[in-house]
């Protein structure tokens, strides 16, 4: 799936009980691939392939403006490559110290859940984690 335009591939905002399994997902062209934001509760993002984008998956408010995730969200068996400032086109130097830089996973105001058994390479930060309550990460 390849989508432009959107500030998100899949946005979940204030959507519960999701299952989101087995898609591959390239070049988004917007901030982030999948974003679960806007009080989402007990969503599984599972096994699926995500590469060429600022950031892969974003659960929170670290996306845009969007108020924070929910609990009991469900991030794992996933792969995420090739994010951050070189999925956008910067330089190293160019992006440092900035929102630019990118993730593969960026937790960001979110409430309860659970990040386990993913596979993040070439990026500029693999996992990210900003004023998230009761993250647990494996």
């Amino acid at each position: 799936m390849h989508v432009a335009r959107r500030d998100a591939t899949f946005l979940w905002a204030g959507a519960n009980n999701v299952t989101l399994r087995g898609l591959e997902l390239r070049y988004c062209n917007g901030e982030t691939c999948l974003a679960l934001t806007g009080d989402a509760n007990n969503n599984l993002i599972e096994g699926n392939v995500i590469h060429g984008a600022k950031f892969g998956i974003v659960a929170g408010d670290g996306h845009t403006s969007l108020p924070r995730s929910g609990s009991g969200n469900i991030i794992r068996n996933n792969t995420i490559y090739e994010t951050g400032y070189g999925a956008a086109g910067w330089t190293w130097d160019a992006v440092k110290g900035t929102r630019q830089e990118g993730a593969g996973i960026f937790l960001n105001g979110t409430g309860a859940i659970t990040v386990e058994n993913n596979t993040v390479r070439s990026g500029f930060d693999g996992i990210d984690v900003h004023y998230s309550d009761d993250a647990a990460l494996a």
